[in-house]
């Protein structure tokens, strides 16, 4: 227990503190090395259309748990923008006709086509 009179731990295990300690200076270096990787990653200026839909298309034929509509409708509606803004817009296909009724998960289940200009 924190005694704030004595401003210390009292009647705690020294084994437990040390570990305390142990795991907030591994968190401090997981939180430098991880703001070394971004500062590199930051510096990147555009992304290729090309894999942004190839991990569309990845994400989109996921059939796990956490592959909801609301996820998938997400991942939808980024890859339609992005490929709208770009000029890239090919259409789509339904992963499973059968399952592709408005507001299910089968009608997100999608995979999108590559522009013929991307192919290039």
């Amino acid at each position: 227990m924190y005694d704030t009179y004595t401003r210390g731990l009292t009647g705690s295990n020294p084994v437990l503190i040390s570990f305390f300690f142990y795991s907030v200076c591994l968190f401090q270096k997981f939180l430098y090395i991880r703001n070394i990787k971004l500062k590199v990653m930051a510096s990147r200026k555009t992304v290729s259309v090309k894999d942004m839909i190839a991990y569309a298309n990845n994400q989109l034929s996921r059939v796990d748990d956490y592959a909801t509509k609301e996820f998938k409708s997400g991942i939808c509606t980024m890859i339609e923008s992005l490929l709208h803004m770009s000029d890239n817009y090919a259409g789509f296909m339904f992963n499973k006709n059968s399952e592709s009724e408005i507001d299910t998960v089968g009608y997100y289940s999608r995979t999108y086509f590559i522009s013929n200009k991307l192919l290039k």
